[in-house]
């Protein structure tokens, strides 16, 4: 797979697990895995919808049982917070709905989880951010 490929254009976000295995969210929220031999011709997309939200690291990251998720919403509009593994599958959705605008924050209280590393996303306009968070129990 091609990074550069991703659906409409380029990828909005890339993390690294380590120095060979990475993700990356497309424009169209798609959550990609790669690896290192995948790189060729890779574009960090910036632009104005970057600024529309923006999604924190949760705090306390590692953490058991409870961390706080925030986020800060240009506009109000319909978002949608999803939980993933580290396969990039979805777990269930935290929220979906209409918020407005301005800073949010929320309590995700692990139920089941176990150990791990753990992916969860906002997405809001087509535009997805992507933080990763430790379960240690």
């Amino acid at each position: 797979m091609r990074i550069s490929r991703i659906n409409s254009g380029f990828p909005n976000g890339i993390t690294m697990l380590n120095t060979d295995i990475g993700w990356a969210v497309g424009d169209d929220g798609r959550i990609y895995k790669f690896n290192s031999n995948n790189l060729n011709n890779i574009t960090h997309k910036i632009d104005y919808f970057q600024r529309n939200f923006e999604l924190y690291q949760n705090i306390p990251n590692p953490f058991n049982p409870e961390t706080t998720i925030e986020y800060f919403l240009t506009e109000g509009g319909y978002i949608n917070i999803s939980l993933f593994n580290i396969l990039g599958q979805k777990l269930e959705t935290l929220f979906a709905g209409r918020m407005d605008s301005g800073k949010h924050q929320f309590k995700f209280i692990n139920q089941n989880l176990s150990s791990g590393v753990y992916f969860y996303s906002l997405s809001q306009s087509g535009i997805t951010k992507v933080k990763k968070f430790l379960i240690i129990k």
